[in-house]
């Protein structure tokens, strides 16, 4: 993989929101949400365990759809443990932070994450 740092800062927008940290849950496991990110066309996705990865949808406390699994890896000869998921509700904003011992902190910067 190979990581490429975009610069900027990350505008927070209104409710309902995703921030890396955040309990999130489909039919079968309650996790976190690792991270949210989006490829080069702007489609938004977030990561997870894969190990919590399910065909379901996930969703925020309060019930709120985020979206469907695209692709997961757990357990396979490499060691992968992650999943990817892609927003399918254009009303969430996917925020640019994450939550650090009870506290929401900004990402200070961003990059592409690519596979090789």
């Amino acid at each position: 993989m190979s990581l490429t740092r975009i610069g900027g800062r990350n505008k927070l927008a209104a409710s309902p929101f995703t921030s890396g940290g955040q309990g999130i849950y489909n039919d079968t496991y309650r996790c976190s949400l690792g991270v949210n990110a989006r490829n080069s066309a702007g489609q938004r996705y977030f990561l997870t365990a894969g190990h919590c990865a399910a065909d379901a949808y996930y969703k925020v406390s309060g019930g709120t759809r985020l979206g469907t699994l695209h692709e997961a890896d757990y357990g396979s000869r490499y060691g992968n443990d992650f999943a990817i998921v892609t927003y399918t509700n254009s009303n969430v904003s996917a925020y640019g932070t994450v939550w650090v011992n009870g506290e929401e902190k900004q990402i200070a910067s961003s990059g592409i994450l690519t596979r090789e």
